[in-house]
């Protein structure tokens, strides 16, 4: 079993990076709410590579509200675990393993909540980390003199209410919290909860006023990031300097602190949710089951990488997002479907997949047009495929939208599409409006219904081949 006893003999194997044994010494520096893969794969990751690297030099000690991780576990192990990380880099497969020793202790909230508050009063504690799911974010307006209090912004409101009466308010005792729930604005949300409890809890005008001036609540993006893959980005938003000099594990490779996170939203939204929106149509019919099935191909290959690098990436160049950044970004999307070590299968991307072609692919069209005066062609040709998907599969997990599943006639293309693409309701914008749109739709599903989507596609390839793949 992995302990700090068995150390020496699983490092003699050669083929993993082992802590040095003064990290244990390290003083705990963050408090982190939650012990799920997201965050032993993220923040404790970084963590653990600044105190190799003799940066931030400070560990974590982790509170558990459930029981999915138990404190034996991690006591039984004295809080070392392994983690591998595996995909491509510059077209070679990579994988590395790591033990990471960034985790000192785990505390239970709900056998050991007095354990928890005595951390309060750690003055080297400057950072809270958590991840309790988007549905820990939810508004409770309860007591924080349970013990422990329900909710996690009421348990963040007890500690940091401990904190203020321990330090009595000082300036110095502020702390920066990081949540990583996957929620816009997640660090705004979580201080409205914060003042909200305080004040249902009457804990008063100062602390009130310690919360807003002397603690930092800092907005996240996690783009990219999966347990297993080798790159992820993690954005903590924030202008203060205070939190540049407490967060020095952000100073590597996939972590950094930005004064605006919107563009990282954005690259996100539109080049990797968006690119798997745009295939996912078309790999279903040819017969794909998995991501990295169809990158294998050398066509469906050669198409996703030009439609992302040619024309997502072109959408959203802008004041905000730089050619070079969009490009960048869409070539490591291309490495992360690549990514032989992951199967992420494509009737998984299908769920909900009216309302993601809404969100993500549609305003790429309007950017387009707006930019290039002209269709996107590859584009286009992920939106018939995920048209003609929808009408042949009938595939209700796809969402709701009744004109598609119950009207739309083949026999009538050009009357069903004109009805379509000007539904602005369904698309928020008229699609129908945009030059030449409604043609080149209308003859691709035409030739997907006469001669079939693989031969369709093909040709297609070949008529643009002079757009060369990159």
């Amino acid at each position: 079993m992995l302990s700090r006893k068995t150390l020496p003999e699983i490092g003699q194997g050669g083929n993993i990076e082992i802590p040095d044994e003064k990290l244990f010494s390290l003083p705990e520096k963050v408090i982190q709410f939650g012990s799920g893969a997201l965050l032993r794969a993220l923040p404790d990751y970084y963590i653990d590579k600044a105190n190799k690297a003799g940066i931030f030099n400070g560990r974590i000690v982790v509170v558990q509200s459930t029981q999915s991780f138990g404190e034996k576990i991690f006591r039984d192990q004295d809080c070392l675990y392994t983690l591998i990380l595996r995909g491509t880099q510059i077209d070679k497969l990579v994988e590395k393993r790591i033990i990471n020793s960034s985790i000192s202790r785990v505390i239970s909230a709900l056998t050991n909540w007095n354990e928890v508050i005595k951390c309060a009063a750690n003055k080297d504690l400057r950072i809270i980390v958590s991840n309790t799911t988007e549905r820990g974010l939810e508004m409770d307006l309860e007591e924080i003199s349970q013990k422990p209090p329900k909710s996690f912004p009421a348990k963040l409101t007890s500690f940091l209410f401990e904190r203020f009466k321990y330090f009595d308010g000082s300036y110095e005792s502020g702390m920066i919290i990081i949540p990583t729930e996957l929620i816009v604005d997640n660090g705004v949300r979580l201080k409205e909860m914060v003042l909200k409890i305080s004040d249902h809890n009457r804990l008063g005008d100062g602390f009130r006023q310690w919360i807003i001036e002397n603690n930092f609540f800092c907005n996240y993006c996690d783009d990219l990031l999966t347990t297993a893959e080798m790159y992820g980005l993690w954005a903590i938003e924030s202008t203060d300097a205070r939190v540049h000099e407490a967060l020095q594990f952000a100073c590597g490779d996939g972590i950094l602190i930005s004064e605006q996170i919107e563009k990282y939203r954005e690259l996100k939204l539109r080049i990797l949710n968006g690119g798997h929106s745009f295939c996912c149509g078309l790999a279903l019919l040819l017969g794909y089951d998995t991501v990295k099935e169809a990158l294998n191909n050398e066509e469906m290959g050669g198409f996703v990488r030009r439609l992302l690098i040619k024309e997502a990436a072109a959408t959203l160049e802008s004041d905000l997002i730089s050619s070079k950044e969009a490009i960048e970004f869409a070539r490591k999307v291309v490495d992360r479907f690549e990514n032989p070590f992951l199967d992420h299968l494509w009737t998984s991307i299908a769920n909900q997949y009216i309302s993601k072609v809404v969100i993500r692919c549609i305003p790429m069209f309007v950017s387009y047009y707006n930019k290039y005066s002209g269709p996107p062609d590859d584009m286009i040709f992920g939106f018939a495929s995920f048209i003609y998907y929808v009408i042949t599969s009938r595939n209700t997990a796809c969402g709701h939208a009744p004109f598609l599943y119950e009207v739309f006639d083949t026999g009538k293309l050009s009357d069903s599409l004109a009805l379509l693409l000007s539904d602005s309701k369904l698309w928020k914008a008229d699609l129908d409006a945009l030059p030449g749109f409604r043609d080149r739709v209308q003859d691709l599903i035409e030739s997907f219904i006469s001669n079939g989507v693989q031969d369709t596609f093909r040709q297609y390839l070949y008529n643009t081949r002079h757009h060369s793949s990159t």
